[in-house]
């Protein structure tokens, strides 16, 4: 019990620190969802310039690059509603947390540790937001995102497992 306080208090500190509340993180996650697709394709760009091959040939030869570039899109979209109704997402705490939650599992799954943890802090951070639900409707339109997206990611991850028992 005293290690759980004590992890609680260092977590507290730390995010008041960073001041990282429940918006500021949302506004984080929206940031990076945006930005790492971004730098993910221009990456492909690069490599596909470096390589004389077009990014046509390297999705066709690299099903894992496929599986990749998926995961970029959906972040990349994700990323963008979350920029433009980020109110929608603070509606009421349940939502927010299920959102985040939703996302810890999808980003573990493909990978996205900075995701994963901005996610884990948001569940963590809910705690700050009203209980009392502002909208319904955009409140059951988040919960249906959440679940898609993690659908999604968790079907990645099923792909990418397959690529690798193929493999083996």
């Amino acid at each position: 019990m005293a290690t759980k306080a004590k992890f609680t208090s260092f977590l507290d500190r730390f995010l008041e620190n960073a001041h990282l509340d429940a918006k500021r993180i949302l506004k984080w996650y929206s940031y990076v969802l945006l930005v790492v697709p971004l730098l993910f394709w221009a990456m492909l760009a690069f490599n596909a310039t470096f390589t004389h091959t077009s990014i046509q040939t390297m999705l066709t030869k690299e099903a894992s690059i496929s599986i990749a570039v998926i995961v970029a899109i959906v972040d990349f979209c994700l990323g963008y509603y979350l920029m433009i109704s980020r109110k929608k997402v603070l509606t009421d705490r349940r939502s927010y947390h299920f959102f985040m939650g939703c996302q810890a599992i999808g980003q573990l799954l493909v990978g996205n540790i900075i995701c994963l943890l901005l996610a884990l802090f948001g569940m963590y951070q809910s705690k700050q937001l009203s209980t009392r639900v502002n909208d319904e409707k955009a409140a059951k339109m988040m919960n249906i995102i959440s679940l898609t997206v993690m659908i999604v990611f968790i079907l990645c991850f099923v792909f990418l497992m397959l690529l690798e028992l193929r493999k083996s």
